[in-house]
């Protein structure tokens, strides 16, 4: 006797998973570059008015500090020092002036204002932190949505928001969520692009002014390989 044929469903099963018309990993990045932009909503009128955030350290340090940083290099000089504070101090000594963040780089732009910069050096990290919790949501196991979800409401939590204000606080909103997705795989082995990301977050922490976040990363990472999360 012929044994019955397999059901059509069997077939249906072996395909690739598709949602409306995307695969698995389309919606995933679709999800991910949609989910910044409801975060920095909250942010409407900075985009919209051009207003620019002003308060504690934001006018009396970053925009100083910033316009002072992209002058010297824009005229091919280099900002050791400074002649503006205390009758002269150094510039490039004090980590706090994040003399090589790489996100700096918006404050080059010679149409760009000081102030329009400070705006848009705050709002690119709050829209960065949205992938990259996304990202250490995902490597604990979370699904797309859900993942998604759970960056835009760290984007828009009070920790997020309340350090806005303060420039050298902002790196570790992005980078540590950063470090610590690439130095937690699934497979608890990290490969080249772990170890790539996770070097060039540790490395944005400390030259964005906090070293001691890339420590934070660190021992949180370790804190999640003891508590066996990562394996969830």
């Amino acid at each position: 006797m012929r044994s019955p044929a397999k059901p059509p469903e069997s077939r249906i099963e072996a395909l690739p998973h598709r949602t409306n018309g995307l695969s698995k990993p389309q919606a995933t990045w679709l999800l991910m570059v949609f989910a910044p932009l409801v975060a920095l909503g909250h942010w409407l009128p900075a985009l919209v008015d051009g207003r620019t955030p002003f308060l504690r350290d934001l006018l009396f340090f970053a925009v100083p500090t910033k316009a002072y940083w992209a002058e010297r290099i824009r005229d091919g000089d280099f900002p050791f020092w400074t002649p503006y504070l205390g009758n002269g101090m150094p510039f490039l000594a004090d980590p706090s002036n994040q003399t090589f963040y790489p996100l700096n780089v918006v404050f080059l732009a010679p149409w760009i204002s000081p102030f329009a910069g400070v705006t848009i050096f705050v709002l690119l990290h709050v829209g960065l932190a949205v992938p990259s919790f996304t990202w250490l949501a995902l490597r604990l196991g979370t699904t797309a949505p859900i993942a998604c979800f759970a960056g835009i409401v760290y984007a828009l939590s009070g920790y997020v928001l309340s350090v806005t204000d303060s420039i050298n606080y902002l790196p570790g909103v992005v980078f540590v969520p950063l470090a610590l997705a690439a130095m937690i795989p699934p497979s608890r082995v990290p490969g080249p692009r772990e170890i790539g990301i996770g070097a060039l977050a540790i490395a944005c922490l400390i030259f964005g002014g906090t070293p001691l976040d890339a420590v934070f990363a660190l021992a949180g990472a370790i804190l999640v390989h003891l508590s066996g999360l990562d394996r969830c």
